[in-house]
């Protein structure tokens, strides 16, 4: 009776290690994932790193491997993974996230991009960093941003748009966050709907420095100057959130983007 009881535990725990082993498996590690797999808990790996996205379930729809070169030599550098994820609602565009990283440290004293150069965006922050070891927030608008590109991840997101009958927004903030540090990188962009949050569209999607989300328009619009400090706020944690990943500390979640708020 015994032995009959702890071969029955031990087919148990058998059964409960194969269970965990699934899951494991199906973890979603960029490096193994296909066109169209879907992210639901949050999470994607790419490396040894874990990276936070908001709530929702996001698709992926292109990722690439591409090598980032260091100031001293374009020969050498390190080898980036990244995916770009789109977050639906009803066949419509909602937000989308291009996330990298180095999938391994790497030696490095200098590194040849240069994030922060742009001086045309809403917002700007470079943290203090060195021009080696570049740090940058940046927070402006895009238009037209589905039409040909060369971005890697244009060509199999666009075939997908269409075969999916996805509609796609005019207009977009963008969040853009890259952080170059001894032996690692991370490159982020972020677009989000403001249709979503409660905004009207805009009046002009043909040319980018006069549409009403230009930095030099928003201002005069209340609504849509008090929502971009919602956003800027979004996003400086955002970037609190990728840096944390990045250095192997703690997660930390992010939230669904804000809505904006309306005067009871």
């Amino acid at each position: 009776m015994h032995s009959f009881r702890n071969y029955i535990l031990r087919q148990s725990l058998l059964l409960l290690i194969a269970l965990l082993s699934v899951t494991r498996v199906y973890a979603f590690d960029l490096a193994l994932a296909n066109q169209g797999d879907r992210v639901e808990d949050g999470i994607v790996q790419i490396g040894a790193r874990e990276f936070a996205l908001p709530p929702g379930v996001w698709i992926l729809t292109a990722k690439h491997k591409r090598r980032v070169s260091f100031r001293s030599t374009i020969d050498e550098g390190a080898d980036v993974w990244t995916g770009y994820f789109v977050n639906l609602k009803d066949k419509q565009f909602r937000a989308a996230i291009e996330l990298g990283a180095s999938v391994s440290s790497t030696s490095t004293r200098r590194w040849l991009p240069e994030p922060c150069k742009r001086d045309d965006v809403y917002f700007k922050d470079s943290f203090n960093s060195h021009i080696d070891f570049p740090e940058c927030l940046l927070i402006t608008h895009s238009i037209k941003m589905f039409e040909r590109s060369a971005q890697p991840w244009w060509q199999p997101t666009s075939l997908w748009f269409a075969e999916q009958g996805i509609k796609l927004p005019t207009t977009t903030l963008a969040a853009m966050y890259d952080k170059y540090q001894f032996g690692d990188c991370l490159l982020v962009k972020v677009w989000w709907n403001p249709e979503f949050a409660g905004l009207p569209p805009s009046k002009n999607v043909t040319q980018w420095s006069k549409n009403d989300w230009n930095k030099d328009r928003v201002e005069s619009d209340p609504a849509r100057s008090a929502y971009m400090q919602q956003f800027v706020a979004w996003s400086q944690l955002m970037s609190d959130s990728y840096r944390a990943s990045l250095n192997k500390k703690p997660m930390i979640a992010l939230p669904d983007f804000p809505l904006a708020k309306t005067e009871r």
